[in-house]
């Protein structure tokens, strides 16, 4: 792509998110519609939290408690990777290495002993800080670690709103005090499984990096071995499997301590422990080959090692992560038997390049993982491969091109709007490519000339969170139109009243929800008066008065000031394959929660999403 403006971008603001599906808690009762803001929510019990972990805190695989999952369960379906041959051959993130620039694999660090006083507490852990946007050291209020912990083992990641998983990042990323009733460690666990699940690797390698190794439990060992896996780290997995007590009797410690070995130097004890492990016939074939070719690469030994894909039919964490780690092509139908959070794993593979991992990326953007900054870079580099290979850029690299430095704001916003109205298969694709132009909508002079795009040219806007940029289009946008309506539920500022004709007339795209949508975007919002808000409810068939264990819940914590739980409550509501199977009703009481806790920018852009893609 030849990007005449390509430092414009690479200063693509925004962020984003994916789509995946799980119902909300509790059976609904009849209640007042009413937001938080207008009036107090039916207070109840909150959900019974999960029965403790096993005594050796390693969970169950067929143990149907979400709390009790574990890294390597199945994501055949859509959420989780499967078993290996019956074991949990997975790997963890170390602190302490890095692979180089090329994606090479390093050799660890060794880990040494820290005195006390060099060790970090884990009665408070997290990335972000109050200069990064973080949600406060009490953004979990006085909730219990064991609820906690319940409802994030509740989320049927990835979800449908891609602003809603940029702000559970974050809640899950703050550097936040250790709940009552959990250990720090599982705490800081727990949340990084979530964002794994979310595809947010790199998320959840720094949230583990955030304890130190000699402070794991058994519970964040195994997370960090998935951490390592979903990262292409092998490496990663040192300090995890270091004196691990399965070390000596499961597949998939046993090779890990012969990567491990390897790395550091011990090249005979590396091959003892693989060949152990196949004699024992503790873990498949195509495992210990894996183990065997990182082993190799990691001891720089001439050991010749073919690894083939016939008769696998399944993609595990620790086929991916070591396949990956290595350049190994994964075939396929492996990849696409998984969900797409897999896909935004493989997004940043270092050794894979630009033009073969763009769906990734695009999924990636779409699920929140890549900003449009990231996304708009990553069709640069595939475009830089094309013109070194002597190839002309593929789509959508060109149109996206030309959206930034096409001859005339004319032809750019023909672009966009050609973007737009592609029709694509994936629930992805679209959307993705509207964040990767965002800010080239942005940029754009408004002009009646481009009125026939304005709908794309708000949606770009909107999903990169250039509300006041897009509020500038406000003439340009006919009232009832799918523009109008984004601005009406995004804009900073509330519009004119809105006639209740024009809410309930709106296009119901194509969900056939948009406008119940709509209506919870803006009764949520504050947008309506209540007795608006009760009247179009009735006329339209939006439930956003019933109420349920899951409603009362976000409502409490939303009443407490509790950000980062509302967060989670939040993800728990949203949980779909796509926006045509979220409820109007669920979205109403997200967006009032977060307008509640101070989220107002974030309930807009949801608001606006949930238009966008229906």
């Amino acid at each position: 792509m030849r990007f005449v403006n390509r430092l414009q971008a690479r200063w693509l603001v925004g962020a984003a998110i994916l789509a995946v599906a799980i119902p909300v808690i509790g059976q609904d009762k009849p209640e007042s519609i009413l937001p938080p803001g207008f009036g107090d929510p039916v207070e109840d019990a909150k959900p019974a939290p999960p029965p403790p972990r096993n005594s050796d805190n390693t969970p169950r695989l067929d143990d149907p408690d979400p709390a009790q999952l574990r890294p390597d369960a199945s994501v055949a379906s859509g959420s989780r990777l499967p078993p290996v041959d019956g074991g949990a051959l997975v790997a963890g993130v170390d602190p302490t290495t890095e692979s180089d620039a090329n994606g090479a694999l390093t050799t660890p660090a060794i880990l040494p002993d820290l005195p006390a006083l060099s060790r970090r507490s884990i009665s408070r852990v997290g990335i972000l800080t109050g200069d990064d946007g973080d949600m406060g050291a009490a953004a979990f209020g006085t909730s219990v670690g064991p609820y906690l912990s319940y409802l994030m083992g509740k989320v049927e990641a990835p979800i449908a709103s891609r602003w809603a998983s940029i702000t559970l990042r974050r809640a899950l990323l703050t550097q936040a005090d250790t709940p009552r009733a959990i250990n720090g460690a599982d705490f800081a666990a727990d949340r990084a499984w979530l964002l794994l699940r979310m595809g947010e690797a790199d998320a959840a390698r720094m949230l583990v990096q955030a304890v130190d190794p000699d402070q794991y439990t058994l519970w964040a060992k195994s997370v960090a071995q998935q951490s390592a896996l979903a990262n292409a780290d092998p490496a990663g997995m040192c300090p995890a499997a270091e004196g691990h007590p399965l070390a000596g009797k499961d597949g998939s410690w046993m090779l890990s301590r012969a990567i491990c070995s390897a790395f550091s130097g011990e090249t005979s004890l590396a091959g003892a422990l693989v060949d152990q492990a196949r004699d024992k016939g503790k873990a498949g074939n195509i495992d210990v080959l894996l183990a065997e070719k990182v082993v190799g690469a990691a001891s720089n030994a001439r050991r010749s090692v073919k690894v083939e894909w016939d008769g696998v039919t399944q993609l595990t964490a620790w086929r991916f992560g070591l396949a990956t780690a290595t350049a190994i092509k994964i075939p396929d139908p492996l990849m696409a038997s998984v969900g797409p959070q897999v896909r935004a794993w493989r997004s940043r593979a270092a050794l894979l390049s630009a033009e073969d991992r763009m769906g990734d990326a695009e999924i990636a953007a779409a699920l929140g993982v890549f900003s449009s900054a990231a996304l708009a870079d990553h069709y640069a580099q595939v475009s830089d491969e094309a013109e070194q290979a002597g190839r002309v850029d593929p789509e959508p690299v060109g149109a996206i091109s030309t959206a930034f430095a096409g001859a005339s704001a004319a032809v750019k916003a023909e672009a966009i709007g050609t973007l737009w109205a592609a029709e694509d298969a994936s629930p992805y694709r679209t959307y993705a490519h509207m964040i990767a132009v965002a800010r080239a909508a942005a940029m754009l002079p408004v002009s009646s000339e481009a009125s026939d795009t304005v709908d794309a040219l708000m949606v770009a806007m909107m999903s990169a969170g250039l509300d006041v940029q897009a509020a500038r289009w406000a003439k340009q946008s006919d009232v009832g139109s799918l523009a109008w309506a984004l601005l009406a539920v995004g804009s900073p500022q509330k519009l004119a009243i809105l006639p209740s004709s024009s809410v309930s007339g709106l296009d119901d795209g194509t969900s056939g929800k948009r406008a119940q949508f709509f209506l919870a975007g803006l009764a949520g919002l504050g947008r309506l008066t209540p007795d608006a808000a009760n009247a179009l409810a009735q006329d339209m068939d939006v439930p956003i008065g019933r109420q349920s264990a899951w409603t009362n819940a976000i409502d409490r914590a939303a009443k407490a000031n509790e950000p980062a739980t509302v967060a989670v409550l939040a993800a728990l509501g949203l949980q779909a394959d796509r926006w045509a199977d979220v409820s109007p009703a669920s979205l109403y009481h997200v967006i009032a929660a977060y307008r509640r806790v101070g989220m107002d920018g974030e309930a807009r852009m949801i608001a606006a999403e949930a238009l966008s893609r229906s």
